[in-house]
């Protein structure tokens, strides 16, 4: 009898204890993965900001609903994805329509794509080549603003972007100027980067 009580106190003990690795080991992978946008509550992966104010109220926290915690990964910028579905966190929780999940990728600076499109934030960069898209890397200045600016254009082998939009400009010779101005071998241009937009410097 004490055997066949040794035996199950055991089975129970192993079970508890895989049990406990197992969720402690979840908890932990994914918390070394969220610190930045991301954190798991319970059984629930929450935006980072798990409750802040708006307009004189405290606003409930925000979580992804039906994540698949097993497969859920934090990419970088905001985004993440699990098995199903992909994410975007920027004060939301976005889910990210029509994603390829499995070749869904973070470039840099609130870039993703997939094998079939672009992405700049949650919205789809028109036309864009996911094959040869990639950020935008004009020289390092010294001027913060101006390294904030470059970091909002990216481009393909066609065409450079800022933000979600396609710009036309002589891509090879384009460079950042500064916060508010650009130039290419044809044109000086005013940034309007709270647009997202640019124009013709007259």
């Amino acid at each position: 009898m004490k055997n066949i009580t040794s035996i199950i106190l055991l089975f129970v003990f192993i079970l508890t204890g895989c049990s406990f690795l197992k969720k402690n080991q979840l908890e932990n992978n994914i918390l070394k993965k969220t610190d930045e946008y991301y954190h798991l509550e319970g059984s629930k992966i929450y935006g980072k900001h798990n409750k802040y104010i708006s307009d004189g109220g405290i606003l409930e926290p925000k979580y992804v609903e039906d994540v698949d915690i097993e497969t859920f990964q934090v990419l970088g910028g905001g985004y993440a994805k699990d098995k199903n579905s992909a994410y975007l966190y920027d004060g939301y929780i976005r889910y990210i329509k029509d994603a390829d999940i499995e070749t869904f990728t973070y470039v840099g600076n609130y870039f993703a794509k997939d094998k079939k499109q672009v992405y700049f934030k949650n919205k789809i960069i028109k036309n864009a080549d996911p094959k040869t898209f990639n950020l935008f890397k004009d020289k390092e200045t010294n001027t913060p603003e101006t390294n904030l600016s470059i970091s909002f254009f990216s481009r393909d082998k066609k065409n450079l972007y800022l933000y979600d939009k396609k710009i036309n400009v002589e891509q090879n010779t384009f460079e950042v100027l500064s916060w508010k101005k650009a130039k290419d071998i044809n044109n000086t241009y005013i940034l309007d980067m709270n647009k997202g937009e640019l124009f013709i410097e007259k």
